[in-house]
């Protein structure tokens, strides 16, 4: 996804909360190495574009570089039916932000 060129704008991630592959070069830790993944997958999102990110994992929080970086909106309600809700589920809704008004020239 990294090397990804294209221009989507609308990515779905629900990634597994821990991997280990035989084909890539070690494990995948959602609490870990969700930060890399959103970065890679941001960079290939339309300006206008949205991505939904959801965990099962227990604990989970998202990294401040990504708080901080993007506009992020907790949609777990959005998703999650009331008789789910003793099921760890986080949903968030992920944007790019605008260019600040101040830096126009």
């Amino acid at each position: 996804m990294a090397r990804d060129r294209n221009s989507y704008d609308w990515i779905f991630i629900n990634p597994p909360t821990f991997s280990r592959s035989k084909m890539s070069k070690g494990n995948f830790n959602i609490h870990k190495d969700h930060k890399t993944l959103i970065e890679s997958a941001m960079s290939s999102l339309d300006m206008k574009g949205e991505l939904l990110f959801t965990t099962h994992a227990r604990a989970f929080e998202l990294d401040e570089v990504i708080t901080s970086r993007f506009h992020v909106e907790d949609a777990t309600k959005q998703f999650v039916p009331p008789d789910f809700t003793r099921y760890p589920f986080q949903a968030f809704r992920l944007r790019k932000r605008g260019p600040s008004p101040l830096s126009k020239g």
